[in-house]
């Protein structure tokens, strides 16, 4: 199925919210005040991540679209989604992402 604009402003805003999510827990799973409180951000954190990685490989068009980025090669693509990465490579992507929204 072709991807028409409105589909690609969808695709960005879940994107877009769960880098949102993803930056809210970052902070409180690397410097939680106690294990509890590391552990929950930690689960937040991966569900952002693989919520978004869903939303990607369920669209092919997407998909292209970072591999045809410097996320492309293999190894970043797997980086993309470590959560070292994630949050500095979604947002270079989410530009990347919208240039693309602006040209259809």
């Amino acid at each position: 199925m072709i991807m028409i604009k409105n589909d690609w402003v969808n695709v960005f805003k879940i994107l877009e919210q769960c880098l949102s999510d993803f930056n809210d827990a970052y902070p409180k799973y690397q410097n939680g005040k106690n294990k509890q409180i590391r552990k929950s951000a930690e689960s937040n954190v991966k569900s952002s991540i693989s919520l978004a990685r869903l939303h990607v490989e369920k669209n092919p068009e997407v998909l292209g679209l970072i591999s045809n980025s410097r996320f492309g090669h293999i190894y970043a693509y797997d980086e993309f989604w470590e959560t070292r990465y994630f949050g500095r490579d979604m947002y270079e992507f989410l530009i990347i992402m919208k240039e693309h929204i602006n040209s259809l």
